[in-house]
């Protein structure tokens, strides 16, 4: 009965905005990491680790989520913990210590009061979701201490216009910036590796400049990317995936590297306004539906000098005898009698 009657206490003095709480979080470590919500202003102290949350009703100040304005983290907090702030609808602001080396899974999840947030040099880790359905995070600067964008980290945030990517990135994970709408431009360091897939989808981007040191780039990364206008894949990719320009409407250039040998299902399906494309000479497989709807598709070069065995929908409503086929001068008999490729215009070229 102690207890209820004190909780209702609690609830009745937050709701006056005038509420202070104390908690111990963690008693694993020497000092233990407590916290202290007062006037809107969540505080929390301590040295050692911010415990993780397993699912979001363990945080102890999650029943207060929607009283809590800003977030101080102090000095000695060397983590913040999965499900930390989920949901903390309101906060606006939080200051992040430089004594802070990992941010855990969602633990910024749908805070949608943050605009922009900074993120000290410290921090080496930001872990899977952490800042995904942010809707009004409209900037954010990743210190050059981040080694990877973990998977779906920004997704959602349909605000973010402005990300800069640290110079010591090595991959951008699965569906990192999925759905960011608002998000038109933005240059990937050298020295990336990996961009997963969907890394980039149902994003606004207009254009992209893609490293050299990509040598990976997951099926659908590019999927529904509307204004995406021209792009060059660097030489040491070797897959084109799956719908991985799927419903690129606007895409009207792009350069294919010798490297690549394969180009998937779908890969440029819905690409209206592409007019020409060069398929590169190691290609030796090109999936069902690769070019279905390339309507504006008028000239291909296929550098291959033999014909790759297709499936009839890969050119689907592509009118294949508008369209030229300019192949090596040594194969035009060749392509001239293959299954789909013979619907083709076909010249040869040196």
């Amino acid at each position: 009965m102690k207890k209820h009657i004190f909780l209702l206490v609690v609830a009745v003095l937050l709701s006056a905005a005038s509420a202070c709480k104390k908690d111990q979080t963690s008693t694993s470590n020497p000092t233990p990491i407590t916290w202290e919500l007062n006037n809107g202003t969540l505080t929390i102290s301590g040295i050692g680790a911010m415990p993780d949350y397993p699912e979001s009703e363990f945080v102890p100040w999650y029943e207060y989520r929607e009283s809590i304005d800003t977030v101080i983290i102090e000095l000695g907090v060397t983590s913040i913990g999965d499900n930390a702030f989920y949901y903390c609808t309101r906060m606006t602001s939080i200051t992040i210590p430089y004594s802070v080396t990992s941010i855990g899974d969602h633990s910024f999840f749908a805070c949608m009061g943050l605009t922009s947030i900074i993120i000290p040099s410290s921090v080496e880790n930001i872990k899977n979701v952490a800042f995904a359905s942010c809707l009004n995070l409209t900037s954010v600067i990743l210190p050059n201490s981040i080694k990877r964008v973990e998977a779906s980290t920004f997704a959602n945030c349909t605000s973010l216009t402005s990300v800069t990517l640290p110079n010591r990135l090595l991959s951008i994970e699965r569906g990192a910036f999925y759905r960011c709408f608002s998000l038109t431009t933005i240059t990937v360091p050298d020295g990336v590796i990996t961009i997963g897939s969907y890394a980039f989808s149902y994003t606004g981007l207009i254009s992209i400049a893609l490293p050299n040191s990509v040598t990976s780039i997951g099926d659908h990364a590019f999927y529904l990317c509307p204004y995406l206008t021209s792009i060059i894949i660097p030489d040491g990719v070797t897959t084109i995936g799956e719908e991985f320009f799927y419903g690129c409407t606007n895409l009207t250039s792009i350069i294919l590297p010798n490297s690549i040998t394969t180009i998937g299902e779908r890969a440029f399906s819905r690409c209206e306004n592409l007019p020409s494309i060069v398929i590169p000479k190691n290609v030796t497989s090109i999936g069902n539906g690769a070019f279905l709807t390339c309507t504006s598709l008028t000239s291909i070069i296929n550098l291959n000098p033999v014909p790759v065995a297709l499936n009839p929908f890969v050119f689907y409503e592509v009118d294949q005898s508008a369209c030229t086929l300019k192949v090596p001068k040594s194969s035009v008999s060749a392509y001239q009698n293959a299954d789909v490729w013979k619907e083709f215009n076909v010249v040869g070229i040196e």
